[in-house]
């Protein structure tokens, strides 16, 4: 079973620097860069771990190899040397892949427009390393180098479905970028590209499925808000592409040494500001997020606990102030039963306050649920209960065991309004979040999910990717031919149409010059001819009689 996501604690930390520094002393295969990174901001040590939260196996064991192979691969690359200078001018112009905007969650925007992509047009290695210049760009741009990859497919095709660049992207994710994908967003997939997106799946961990959402442009606001929209997602935003260089910054050699975790924050030294630990940690109390690359990420972003919380740190006294002003019934497991109307939960909160808190309640699957009420204002001194209903996807063979990896957050928001909470919940911060874990009455799940066996991640994937490529070959033939059908149709129409008109034409003249004969010939015909169809043959031969003839 995989460990429960959390942040790694010091002493873990100080195991991996030691593993690394270890390897770099024998083999020198890191970027100094790197390991000067590495062993300076626990946040980026904290990525790998959290990344690593569900790869079976010895998690210390498993952090300490992807740190190894993402290093190796770094250096291999030169990753950190990549320019926009080094990028292909083509791939610049055309716009198939670009930075633009934020999602809801604060995270950059990474665009692949795949309309503008014809598979083997381009080299793969420019486009390998136009994708590893915008990653590192992220990075390099905001302190947790997450990103959110849209793939825009509203009018494109298999031709533009190019599955070896889409494999790279997958596999630089999931092997050597830790903890850098928020979401992947499809949108408007055409019906001809589904058997291509259940290969992608098959290739991604089961966690980050979870993190593909299909919308369209009506749903993606749930993901982007209206105004980071592009106007052809039916946003607000009219930009039209163009290649955006990149902001250009002279840190100082030594600036590493002078930053928190990566966040750019200065530590005094001097004798007339002290700083404290407690300080030190509820400064950086929004610097990433706990949630784990493959696990469920919550909706709600902007107050994540910090990675560099360890699991020894003592809570402020602001927090135990905040969590006063409010209580939340069940405080951290909500388990669900069953009644008449399905699988369901209550949640409880209690405004302590003497003033109405608003409250918005957010879920890892929101296809699975069905909150009522999502959205809400509380009563000073009141509680309101909320009623949660599981919905599942497939009725007849669901074992409820879905329920035990959701999670639910909780964004309280205080001195809210009732002309007011609908417009804070979407654009302030929340003053208080309390989460929650599902879970089921253990009698009612049909089989306990630890007696799952599952096979190997390598070999689930070698036989799905197999069959899925060979429909997908067999939908490609089928899809031309199509198109090639449809092209002769075209063009037999074009001429039936054309020897149509021509023929009608022609009618028309013979109706015309028929009707409008000289009546001269009339008479020469009934002068000449008439007599010689009744005249019998004088030459000796035989003569017929009228009847006869």
């Amino acid at each position: 079973m995989a460990d429960e996501e959390r942040p790694p604690t010091q002493e873990e930390i100080q195991i991996l620097r030691s593993k690394i520094d270890q390897l770099n002393n024998e083999e020198a295969c890191i970027e100094p860069a790197d390991y000067t990174r590495f062993m300076n901001q626990d946040d980026y040590v904290a990525r790998f771990f959290l990344h690593c939260t569900d790869v079976p196996g010895n998690h210390i064991n498993n952090t300490e190899e992807m740190i190894i192979r993402s290093f190796k691969f770094r250096k291999e690359k030169e990753v950190r040397t990549i320019t926009s200078a080094d990028l292909d001018e083509g791939l610049k112009a055309k716009g198939s892949l670009y930075l633009r905007n934020r999602d809801s969650d604060g995270k950059q925007l990474l665009i692949f427009d795949v309309k503008k992509h014809i598979k083997g047009a381009a080299v793969m290695d420019d486009m390998q390393r136009m994708f590893l210049y915008f990653l590192e760009r992220v990075d390099r741009e905001d302190a947790d180098g997450m990103v959110t990859i849209v793939f825009d497919c509203a009018g494109c095709g298999l031709k533009n479905m190019d599955m070896e660049f889409i494999r790279y992207m997958i596999d630089v994710l999931k092997d050597y970028y830790p903890y850098c994908l928020n979401y992947i967003l499809v949108l408007d997939m055409p019906w001809v590209l589904n058997a291509a997106w259940k290969i992608i799946k098959a290739w991604l961990p089961a966690g980050a499925v979870k993190k593909i959402k299909f919308v369209n442009k009506n749903t993606v606001d749930e993901y982007v808000h209206p105004e980071q929209k592009l106007f052809a997602w039916g946003g607000s935003d009219p930009w039209e592409y163009e290649f955006i260089e990149e902001r250009k910054t002279n840190p100082e050699p030594d600036e590493v040494d002078t930053k928190i975790n990566g966040n750019g924050n200065d530590i005094s030294t001097s004798e007339e500001e002290e700083v404290k630990p407690t300080d030190v940690v509820e400064n950086l109390s929004t610097n990433l997020s706990v949630a784990s690359t493959t696990s469920n990420t919550l909706v709600e972003s902007e107050h994540r606990v910090s990675l560099n919380t360890m699991a020894n740190v003592t809570y402020s006294a602001d927090k135990e102030k905040s969590e006063a002003e409010y209580e939340v019934s069940p405080e951290n497991e909500l388990v669900f039963l069953k009644t008449a109307k399905g699988l369901m939960a209550t949640i409880s909160i209690t405004n302590k306050t003497n003033s109405p808190m608003a409250f918005k309640i957010k879920t890892t699957s929101p296809e699975r649920y069905r909150v009522r009420p999502s959205l809400g204002l509380i009563a000073n001194l009141a509680t309101i209960k909320i009623d949660v209903f599981y919905q599942p996807i497939i009725p007849d063979t669901d074992d409820f065991s879905d329920v035990l990896k959701d999670k639910f957050l909780i964004n309280l928001y205080k001195n809210s309004s009732e002309t007011s909470y609908k417009t804070d919940s979407k654009e302030k911060k929340p003053s208080s979040q309390h989460r929650l874990k599902a879970s089921v009455k253990k009698s009612l799940l049909k089989a306990p999910p630890s007696e799952k066996k599952e096979l190997p991640a390598a070999a689930t994937i070698d036989k799905d990717k197999d069959v899925y490529l060979k429909e997908l070959r067999n939908l490609g033939r089928k899809h031309q031919s199509m198109e090639e059908e449809i092209k002769a149709t075209q063009f037999y129409t074009r001429i039936t149409l054309m020897m149509t008109v021509i023929l009608a034409f022609m009618m028309l003249l013979q109706l015309y010059f028929g009707n409008t004969a000289c009546p001269a010939d009339h008479e020469t015909f009934n002068k000449y001819a008439a007599p010689a169809m009744t005249t019998p043959n004088m030459d000796g031969g035989d003569s017929y009689s009228k009847h006869e003839l």
